[in-house]
């Protein structure tokens, strides 16, 4: 998981140390609940992060006891369009990591089968 995410968000940007983020306009509903009352940091988060060319990463993560097997459909949402998103599955282990599960285009929002972790790439 940390190779690929890594190798997915590194900011070789000029700014990368010094630019000012900003903030994405997004929702997302339907992440896993934590497996109970006093595990608040189980279950399913986003963590969002830009890079200094403007593009925000979305990282998906289920924290469970094991990992799933069966997917949960989480929808992410924004308040405008976005030009594109690409989903990268980063934690199973595949070395194809760097290529897209899917993408979408001039995007308001879409549903991601989620099982474990993923990592969403967002061009406003």
């Amino acid at each position: 998981v940390i190779r690929a995410l890594y190798a997915l968000t590194g900011d070789r940007g000029a700014t990368a140390r010094t630019f000012a983020p900003g903030q994405i306009d997004a929702t997302v509903s339907g992440l896993p609940p934590p497996i109970n009352a006093t595990s608040p940091y189980t279950g399913g988060h986003i963590y969002w992060f830009e890079a200094s060319d403007g593009r925000f990463f979305g990282l998906l993560l289920n924290e469970q006891p094991s990992i799933p097997t069966v997917a949960t459909p989480v929808q992410v949402s924004f308040g405008r369009a976005k030009a594109s998103v690409a989903e990268f599955d980063i934690g199973s282990g595949t070395p194809n990591f760097a290529t897209p599960i899917a993408s979408h285009a001039n995007t308001t929002g879409f549903t991601v089968q989620f099982k474990n972790h993923e990592l969403l790439v967002v061009q406003p």
